[in-house]
């Protein structure tokens, strides 16, 4: 499997994740949003909610930077899918 093949199957959720490191990556993305969203709970600021965000959001940033990589393996148009 090719590096970015890979990649593609690491983001795009699949219910044949037949790789643990698939499974592990799916966690930690449901993870990184229970984490954003913990922090949204509570009126206090306090340097762990600020750290949980900080991460989550580095998390996320980091997702959508792999998915806009991978965006031609999935739509399937070329050069137009990382536009779209």
């Amino acid at each position: 499997m090719k590096p970015r093949e890979f990649i593609y199957h690491l983001v795009e959720p699949s219910e044949k994740s037949e790789r643990k490191v698939f499974r592990f990556y799916d966690w930690l993305m449901l993870a990184s949003i229970i984490m954003g969203i913990f922090p949204l709970t509570f009126k206090g600021h306090h340097t762990m909610f600020l750290i949980f965000d900080l991460i989550s959001g580095i998390l996320f940033i980091i997702d959508y930077l792999l998915r806009w990589l991978t965006a031609d393996l999935h739509l399937r148009r070329g050069w137009h899918s990382f536009i779209r």
